[in-house]
């Protein structure tokens, strides 16, 4: 899945094809490039998420434990289980759109895709069908 940091370029709607196992399981990385830069996110949750009430996923000078709770969070939410390590040590990449997924949210929802960053040639991960993700608060 490609990212580029282009006005003419951002388009967020097709982030909700990660919600697809087939989908997930194909395409686990993100390559982000600028002009100085280019970086490669491996994908650990793909979820969705209702109002900031139900879940507060963006994380801003936050402390190990704050952040390493979006991180399990994240992955209790996330519609497949990612093989793949990550910590509060982590640079986290999140990538969110707005989405209609559970009629009785209304508008306040989000279908939010989170990687870290990694440093050595990408490596694919075992992606399965998460039988029980957490589902936004209806």
């Amino acid at each position: 899945y490609w990212v580029r940091q282009a006005e003419e370029d951002v388009m967020f709607a097709q982030l909700t094809s990660f919600h697809h196992l087939d989908f997930a399981q194909n395409h686990q990385f993100v390559y982000f490039s600028t002009e100085e830069e280019q970086m490669i996110w491996q994908i650990f949750a793909a979820f969705y998420t209702g109002s900031d009430n139900d879940f507060y996923y963006i994380s801003c000078n936050m402390d190990a434990d704050s952040l390493q709770y979006i991180i399990d969070e994240a992955r209790s939410r996330s519609e497949h289980i990612y093989d793949v390590e990550v910590t509060s040590s982590d640079k986290i990449l999140t990538l969110s759109t707005c989405t209609r997924r559970f009629p009785a949210l209304g508008k306040n929802q989000k279908f939010v895709v989170m990687a870290k960053l990694i440093d050595s040639a990408p490596v694919e991960a075992e992606v399965t069908a998460n039988p029980s993700p957490k589902r936004p608060s209806l």
